[in-house]
């Protein structure tokens, strides 16, 4: 008895798709970065990205909020990063220009406003600004990291 043949096989490979790389987007002092979401591809239930008026473990100023959302189409500077004891890096920024929301359910960030956010949760919502407009530089036309950033000795 022969044995039947094999049936002749296309072999097309299907792999799921990757999750989406983390953008090679450089959160140095001084460079400009763009929002391109306001949450984690895929997680249409988490919370906005917010920037916070003061870094975790410190206390807020009072009369400020302690969370302002970032809207899409926001441009920041990063002014310093910081590594907090068990929080991770964080990112000091300066808000830019910010795109308009009208009447906004929630309370937004402003131009010129300046801010923290944890590093690992704004790194995959961002975009290099490499040429912004004079609009989109807003509020950091003429700043640099060195003259926003103040250390305290003590």
């Amino acid at each position: 008895m022969e044995s039947p043949s094999p049936q002749p096989t296309t072999s097309v490979s299907v792999s799921p798709s990757p999750p989406s790389p983390q953008p090679s987007v450089s959160l140095r002092a001084g460079n400009l970065i763009l929002i391109t979401r306001s949450t984690p591809e895929g997680d249409a239930e988490a919370n906005p990205i917010a920037l916070r008026s003061q870094p975790p473990g410190t206390t807020p100023t009072p009369g400020t909020a302690v969370f302002d959302v970032i809207p899409v189409g926001t441009v920041l500077q990063v002014l310093s990063r910081q590594e907090i004891s068990g929080k991770g890096n964080w990112l000091q920024l300066k808000v830019c220009s910010t795109s308009v929301t009208k009447n906004p359910a929630t309370p937004t960030v402003q131009a010129g406003q300046i801010g923290w956010i944890q590093e690992d949760a704004i790194a995959p919502l961002v975009a290099q600004e490499t040429s912004p407009t004079a609009v989109q530089l807003g509020k950091c036309t003429n700043t640099t990291p060195s003259t926003e950033t103040k250390r305290r000795s003590g």
